[in-house]
């Protein structure tokens, strides 16, 4: 490489790094004030793309461009009004589950409203003005971008520590309670934070797609991922770290691109009553004799229950041509609900917070697929650079591909787990999603093929006989990790939950319970990722991308952390409502008039909207920390005509001519 050429390449990396940083402060300003990792704050820079090529198509660019940054900045405190201020004092996990929400109806409605196609950008005449130095060449937005940046965050230090908003947001950083007491109005304060985080992703998003030129819906997605990681890196809540942490990632991706390496890899880096002296043996008896028939009755409606889905499961199966459908949505709902009880073992039971369950997923389902495929139709999958001989002619039974695939996904945590246990909360959602975003990269190295067929994907993998097969396994599955919350173990990650230092000084040794959590839970995600080989029956790197660790992200925080029958609820309500909202995507005619807002996308709105609604009314969800029981649900049913009774009774005490 000539000096020349790797010159070039640190002006382009330190260009695309300034970009970085300004939505990495995004990021890092929302964090230090709310503790919130934004994931929709990605989607807002995507967003402001979309607003500048609307702008310019009737605006010259100087107008447009101060229009676009007041549109993304409403649009940033709207998210905020609206998505986050009602969950000011929800579970941390519940606001996070209305950051992945957010960005998903962001998402959707994108491509509902300007399809998933790309559109061009508008060309900014003065932006792309190409300037020569010696032998380097770039437009001016190039040159533009990195002086921008430094002055932008010179003008935000200021801000911050020289003006009395600027101290009001250090005061709400340090703590909510003492500066409400200081008469600083919290809201007002967070409100401006998400209006300079989203000027900034503004700012952002028109000198990175001015070189880029196209906008699509999911264009956000991965510099906003990229970001994320910048602000970690340099510490997330520090302005200056995030600035260091965007050019470092910039000018590490750069040079990457002219050796046919890939653009971007995630690292590493980063109860007896009292007052009574005397026990009664008949009250004694009277008691246990009616817990005894309470047992009684639960069993018998748990093998009402069981006979009812053993019934239904049997109607679907006897004719899987014209139930196919319908069975292929709850065969995905099961296998969902292992992986997202699995992530609960981790998140809800132990109280870490991991982002990569879809790694651990792809391991078990590579390894799954790899000793499943027939050997007859390997040389069809292996076409391209052929299969690796050690493994040409070993194919095992699915039972011990699937137990293999756990084993390996359990190997692999036990060793990442050394060192990414030692962190805490983001830092250790960062770092798992890093691994996970490895491991899918080594998946699809050209280095591997003949042994994961790298970005070709594997085909021909045998799928399950029966809808049994899938209930039986993931009930198995789902019944020994109930064993084991209600073992001893089970109440040591627990206690490490509610408090690692009461933990500790009882003598429970923390790193051998986190990491024997970790172990476990991945050990039935691979399981989970494996099942999910055998129903695609096909599958790539892409299939395990960070979507699909938000999917279960998802399904664990709307069904309730801490509750394993709120995780299955949740998966099978998730997957089922996706499908069963198809309708909002066909054409809609109401006396020979089409309404217009029923087309394809309208769908994913649709849900997104759901999702949101679900999570702001019920943000512990739906099952909070508790488990399924039958007189809970009796009550339920009890409690709903009162409830309705209660809504017609009109108040007879009420006063006119004032507020009471």
């Amino acid at each position: 490489m000539s000096l020349t050429t790797f010159l070039q390449q640190c002006l382009t990396g330190i260009s695309l790094g300034g970009a970085y940083a300004l939505i990495a402060i995004g990021y890092t300003l929302v964090y230090g004030i709310l503790r919130l990792i934004n994931f929709a704050h990605g989607d807002i820079f995507m967003m402001a793309g979309y607003f500048m090529i609307f702008a310019m198509a009737s605006l010259p660019w100087f107008i447009a461009i101060p229009v676009t940054l007041i549109v993304t900045i409403l649009l940033g405190v709207t998210i905020e009004r609206v998505a986050y201020r009602p969950l000011r004092s929800a579970p941390r996990m519940s606001v996070m589950i209305s950051a992945i929400g957010v960005s998903y109806l962001l998402q959707n409605l994108a491509t509902y409203l300007f399809t998933a196609l790309p559109k061009g950008y508008p060309e900014i005449p003065f932006l792309k003005k190409i300037f020569r130095i010696g032998g380097l060449s770039a437009s001016f937005v190039t040159f533009l971008t990195p002086v921008l940046t430094l002055v932008l965050v010179y003008l935000l230090i200021l801000l911050i520590n020289h003006t009395k908003i600027g101290m009001a947001m250090r005061a709400v950083s340090k703590d909510y309670e003492t500066a409400s007491l200081m008469g600083i109005k919290i809201n007002k304060t967070i409100t401006f934070t998400f209006a300079v985080g989203s000027l900034l992703a503004g700012i952002g998003s028109i000198l990175y797609f001015t070189d880029r030129m196209t906008v699509f819906p999911f264009s956000g997605a991965l510099p906003g991922l990229k970001c994320f990681v910048a602000a970690v890196f340099g510490g997330i809540g520090s302005i200056p770290g995030a600035v260091i942490g965007g050019f470092i990632l910039g000018l590490g991706e750069t040079p990457r691109a002219p050796m046919g390496q890939p653009t971007f890899r995630l690292s590493c880096f980063s109860s007896v009553p009292q007052g009574s002296l005397v026990r009664r043996r008949p009250i004694k008896c009277e008691v246990a004799d009616m817990k005894n028939m309470t047992k009684n009755k639960n069993k018998l409606y748990t093998l009402i229950a069981l006979v009812i889905i053993i019934g239904f499961l049997a109607f679907l199966q006897s004719d899987t041509a014209e139930y196919s459908y319908q069975i292929s949505i709850l065969e995905r709902s099961a296998i969902y609900a292992v992986v997202a009880v699995s992530m609960n073992l981790l998140t809800g039971f132990t109280g870490l917070f991991s982002l990569g369950q879809a790694g651990f997923m792809a391991i078990g389902a590579y390894v799954v697929a790899i000793f499943t495929i027939p050997v007859g139709s390997r040389a069809s999958v292996y076409y391209v650079s052929g299969i690796s001989p050690v493994i040409a002619n070993i194919q095992l039974p699915i039972p011990v591909a699937l137990l293999l695939g756990g084993l390996a996904a359990a190997a692999m945590a036990a060793l990442i787990g050394i060192p990414v246990l030692r962190l805490k909360s983001d830092y250790l959602a960062i770092a798992t999603l890093g691994f996970s975003e490895i491991i899918r990269a080594f998946i699809a190295a050209p280095m591997f093929d003949t042994i994961t067929n790298g970005s070709y994907g594997l085909k021909s993998i045998p799928g399950f006989p029966n809808i049994f097969a899938v209930f039986g396994l993931a009930a198995l599955c789902i019944a020994l990790m109930v064993l084991l919350i209600n073992s001893s173990y089970g109440r040591a990650f627990k206690s490490i939950r509610e408090d690692e230092v009461a933990a500790q000084s009882m003598g429970i040794n923390l790193f051998h319970y986190k990491e024997l959590s970790f172990v476990i839970s991945s050990f039935f995600t691979g399981v989970g990722g494996g099942m999910l080989a055998m129903f695609m029956r096909s599958i790539d790197s892409k299939t395990f991308q960070v979507a699909l660790t938000y999917d279960i992200l998802l399904i664990v925080v709307l069904g309730g952390i801490g509750s394993v029958t709120g995780s299955v609820v949740g998966a099978f309500l998730v997957t089922a409502g996706r499908e069963l909202l198809r309708f909002f995507d066909d054409p809609l005619t109401i006396a020979g008039v089409s309404v217009p807002l029923f087309r394809s996308g309208f769908r994913m709105v649709i849900f997104s909207i759901l999702l949101m609604a679900v999570v702001l009314f019920y943000s512990r969800g739906i099952m909070g920390n508790h488990e399924f029981s039958w007189d809970g649900l009796f009550r339920l049913i009890r409690g709903i005509p009162g409830k309705f009774k209660k809504g017609r009774k009109k108040p007879s005490s009420a006063k006119k001519g004032g507020i009471h």
